[in-house]
């Protein structure tokens, strides 16, 4: 039982649970706090820490041949649980996350279908690709929001929860993406285990080219500045106030700032961008539900 929890990643787990109920909570001013009451709020938590809690255990499977070498405590290759065991775990977290989301409504269902596709599709064949490994996941992130607003019955302010947050948490997990090839060594280990070692000598021990390099860190700042340029569209569209505006700004400052250190070499700016990413979608989900919660 425990090596099911810890294969659960539950801090990741959780954490989805919570983006959930935030975006519940987002959802308060047309559908009241009469929600809280009923099956759909609590049963939206549960379907996507499951959810989420599958992607993490796929996500190992796929990766046991490499924690062979870099986390051999991790179950798979510690042998506290086989791979065929883990694959099964996976699927039953998978099925019965997306068969609670059927007993919400129809909305809630096809969330949970593209997110659980989306992990399924980053395990497989998107971990060694920074951009669209990125966007994948921030989807993922993203829709948990959507998934509260819609378990709640309402997604005008959940929808540019997701919006921003889509951004900028692709923009992170593509960070982090260029934060381990500054390291080098997790990220070649990782790819030449995947079986791609071969691009890696055609750049002559360098992870990767720099023209791509360039591309990426690009890709970065465009998606920065995108999550920055979403946040007053609730103002203007008149689907948020002054206390949403209060707490919003420094959140876009500290968007505005990453986006110009992700642009930048060196392992330590991007480790400042990736905290100052974090640090604004903390104050972005506050933001959206102080403005629910006060209404002005």
């Amino acid at each position: 039982m425990a090596v099911l929890i810890e294969m659960l990643r539950l801090e990741k787990s959780l954490s989805s649970a919570a983006m959930v109920l935030a975006g519940s909570l987002a959802a308060v001013p047309e559908s009241g706090f009469g929600i809280y009451l009923g099956f759909n709020v609590y049963a939206a938590m549960l379907s996507f820490f499951l959810i989420v809690g599958a992607g993490n255990v796929l996500n190992d499977c796929f990766d046991s041949e490499a924690n062979r070498i870099s986390k051999p405590s991790r179950p798979i290759p510690s042998g506290r649980i086989s791979l065929v065991k883990a694959f099964i775990y996976s699927a039953l977290l998978f099925i019965s996350g997306v068969a609670l989301s059927g007993f919400i409504n129809y909305v809630c269902f096809a969330i949970a279908v593209i997110a659980s596709l989306s992990l399924v599709l980053h395990s497989r064949f998107l971990q060694d690709r920074m951009a669209s490994g990125g966007v994948a996941l921030g989807y993922v992130t993203a829709s948990s929001f959507l998934f509260g607003g819609a378990a709640a019955g309402s997604l005008s302010l959940p929808l540019w929860m997701f919006v921003s947050t889509f951004f900028s948490s692709s923009a992170s997990k593509t960070i982090k993406g260029m934060m381990d090839i500054e390291s080098d060594r997790r990220f070649a280990l990782k790819r030449i285990i995947h079986g791609i070692a071969r691009r890696i000598r055609k750049t002559k021990g360098r992870p990767a080219e720099d023209g791509g390099l360039r591309v990426i860190r690009t890709f970065t700042f465009v998606f920065l500045s995108l999550s920055v340029a979403v946040l007053p569209v609730p103002v203007v569209l008149g689907t948020a106030g002054i206390s949403y505006s209060v707490v919003v700004a420094p959140a876009a400052i500290l968007l505005a700032a990453a986006a110009i250190f992700s642009a930048s070499r060196g392992r330590r700016r991007l480790a400042r961008a990736r905290r100052m990413v974090k640090r604004a979608r903390v104050l972005v989900i506050v933001a959206f539900v102080v403005q629910a919660l006060l209404g002005f």
